[in-house]
């Protein structure tokens, strides 16, 4: 079955987690968990982490539990000076142009914040469609339905579609409904227990996994390839 779409994840999949973006974003929540809910600091901290690990996501965390008005707060966490932490990226570019399917952004995060961060990298037009926080109307990854959603709105069978994440939580659904999944994951670590179809440590391995998966031939791997020799993430 020909690849149809490639969907990235955004944050800390196309660029290092070492950028500081999410710390940052995460520190504003923390922040606005004490202004308005009268938290310690640590209680903050043990709250936040808390939603992200049981809904993937704080922001479903508090649409479940309400008590904060979930429109101000991100917006809140998300107004971030994205320029202070991400540059223009032309070897993530050299990637992405060279994948020869469609790409598409699907991220918990919203719209606004994703459209800052793609225009912050110079990649915005290299993708066909974005499925932002919007589009799953408070329901985001891991939970099945928005999958269902997303592949329902490209309108392909699951092994069309390829998903590059750097969360093994957000790829464990794709990987239930037949998609081909790529574990971004820069620390090295290896496939837990086959969960994935591929574990990438850095933009070389993605290119690898792609044109394993019959989306990036061999002209456009060499390309990418001599185009990521000098890259960061190597």
């Amino acid at each position: 079955m020909m690849v149809e779409y490639v969907l990235f994840d955004l944050d800390e999949t196309l660029y290092p987690p070492g950028a500081g973006l999410m710390q940052a974003i995460s520190a504003r929540i923390n922040a606005y968990l004490i202004a308005h809910l009268g938290l310690t600091p640590a209680a903050a901290e043990a709250l936040r982490r808390d939603y992200e690990r049981r809904y993937g996501s704080f922001f479903r965390g508090v649409a479940l539990h309400g008590g904060l008005d979930l429109g101000d707060l991100s917006a809140y966490a998300h107004d971030v000076n994205i320029e202070q932490y991400l540059t223009p990226d032309q070897d993530l570019g050299c990637l992405i142009e060279c994948i020869q399917s469609p790409r598409v952004i699907f991220t918990n995060a919203p719209h606004a914040y994703a459209e800052r961060v793609l225009t912050r990298l110079d990649i915005s037009r290299l993708f066909a469609r974005l499925f932002a926080y919007e589009f799953g109307e408070g329901i985001g990854k891991p939970n099945t339905a928005v999958y269902t959603k997303v592949q329902c709105a490209l309108d392909v069978p699951s092994e069309g579609l390829v998903m590059v994440d750097d969360a093994l939580s957000n790829l464990a659904p794709a990987q239930a409904l037949g998609w081909k999944t790529i574990w971004v994951n820069p620390k090295g670590a290896e496939n837990p227990n086959d969960q994935v179809d591929f574990v990438a440590h850095d933009l070389w391995q993605i290119a690898g996994a792609l044109f394993k998966l019959g989306v990036m031939d061999s002209h456009h791997r060499v390309m990418a390839e001599h185009r990521l020799a000098g890259c960061l993430w190597v």
